[in-house]
């Protein structure tokens, strides 16, 4: 798939979703470079957002990841929600 394709895909999610992880991005889109495809979001125009998420495992152990998310009252595109 294309990086076109893969960044459609990729924001007709966060249009439809509060937020987008790696995790979703490789097990429901098929995307593996999240970031990258975040990048050239951006480098549109694209408002999106992002924070690191800290956790614990269930045996204690820390994890961490990032969650992304469009503020949709600022996006203003011609992509269809």
């Amino acid at each position: 798939m294309s990086h076109e394709a893969q960044n459609k895909k990729v924001l007709k999610y966060m249009l439809n979703h509060p937020v987008i992880t790696t995790t979703i991005a490789i097990y429901q889109l098929n995307i593996t470079r999240l970031g990258a495809r975040i990048f050239d979001l951006k480098a549109m125009g694209v408002p999106i957002n992002g924070r690191m998420v800290y956790s614990k495992h269930s045996d204690g152990t820390p994890t961490r990841w990032k969650e992304y998310w469009i503020e949709k009252n600022e996006y203003v595109g011609t992509e269809s929600a």
